[in-house]
């Protein structure tokens, strides 16, 4: 933990712009602690773009790990693989459509958030150090797609100083997020919004920056929960009923900014549910205090296996430009078994290679173990 301290106060004594953090370990407590604190301070108090790897501990759903995973300032990272790198690296004979690595860590966070926001290229032909007695080897890992990823926001910051153009950690964030592509029959929880695409990027900061000038960040909270990042339905019991939470949107300004701006803040932002088991008010209008609104789950309706939706605020005035804030929602829906199951469950599942199949049980009240 003092290493980190040192490295972040390295980081603003060097009046660093971006920042890469490779290594990472697993949390079960995201949010907590000192260390989570002093992240969110360096984006949110003094503008340094924070991107983290996701980890390397996938496939499992909640496998994000920390810092990344820790606070929704950072910046988290997966680890994507194209055909062309595929047949470089790996020499397949059948040429296999894009996709995340497999190991890449999933999220969402223990806390609710998505955890990964993007993905970028997670390996390659790289130089290795000498003792190695090797030029090079291929490498692999969420360390190698965080860096690719530092490197294209690189990229997008050196053009927009050029064009003297103003941004923020958070401007930055959403310009990657509202123009990553998608990557077809790839779970959210690997790729977050997608694959980072930096001339899309740079041509959405062009074309807002006078709206993101002194612009705050918006926050979505969930209020009384376990999950204040987001709505989490991870335990059986919670998947059975129709549920209600408390969502707070509020506009977030750095303490060094102008006192007067949160003053004249206002903004109708249209609210957008992205599935239909999700309900929420088409609208809200925001001040400077933000505003509390009921959003509505029922996972009675949906099929066994895990789901995903999100609300998204859009200003009304420019909807256009996607969403400035997101409220993920994760529901796992677990098969129930017999109470009194006569004999061992056969199923037959066919794989394709790369290709994940998800099974959740909820476990029978009395049993004690479980032979797979």
């Amino acid at each position: 933990r003092a290493a980190l301290v040192l490295a972040l106060i390295a980081v603003l004594q060097n009046a660093c712009d971006l920042t890469n953090m490779s290594f990472g370990e697993p949390t079960f407590a995201p949010g907590e602690g000192r260390l989570p604190e002093l992240f969110s301070e360096i984006v949110n108090e003094y503008g340094v773009i924070f991107v983290s790897s996701a980890g390397n501990d996938g496939p499992a759903l909640s496998t994000v790990g920390a810092p990344g995973g820790t606070t929704s300032a950072i910046l988290g990272v997966g680890a994507y693989i194209s055909p062309e790198m595929m047949n470089a690296e790996y020499a397949l004979r059948d040429e296999l459509p894009e996709m995340p690595y497999t190991w890449t860590s999933r999220g969402p966070t223990r806390d609710g958030d998505l955890g990964v926001n993007i993905c970028a290229p997670g390996g390659a032909i790289a130089p290795v150090p000498n003792w190695t007695l090797l030029r090079n080897q291929r490498m692999n890992g969420t360390s190698m797609a965080s860096p690719s990823a530092t490197g294209a926001i690189a990229l997008l910051l050196s053009g927009l100083k050029q064009s003297d153009i103003a941004y923020t950690p958070h401007s930055v964030r959403r310009a990657l997020e509202n123009t990553a592509r998608r990557v077809d029959g790839v779970e959210v929880f690997a790729q977050g919004h997608g694959l980072v695409q930096v001339e899309a990027a740079y041509e959405y900061l062009v074309a807002g920056s006078e709206l993101d000038r002194d612009a705050p960040r918006l926050e979505f909270t969930v209020f009384a929960s376990d999950t204040p990042r987001g709505i989490y339905l991870r335990e059986p019991p919670a998947a059975q009923r129709p549920a209600e939470f408390t969502v707070r949107l509020a506009p977030e300004y750095p303490k060094h900014a102008d006192k007067r701006l949160p003053t004249g803040y206002e903004l109708r932002a249209n609210l957008h549910a992205t599935a239909d088991w999700v309900d929420v008010a088409p609208h809200v209008m925001l001040n400077a205090g933000g505003q509390t609104f009921a959003v509505h789950v029922d996972p009675t309706r949906l099929e066994p296996g895990v789901h995903f939706a999100e609300i998204e605020a859009i200003d009304a005035a420019y909807p256009d430009r996607g969403p400035l804030a997101r409220l993920p929602i994760t529901v796992i829906r677990p098969h129930e078994l017999p109470e009194n199951p006569t004999g061992p469950l056969h199923r037959q599942i066919p794989f394709q290679p790369g290709e994940l199949v998800r099974h959740f049980f909820a476990v029978p009240h009395d049993a004690t173990w479980v032979e797979v």
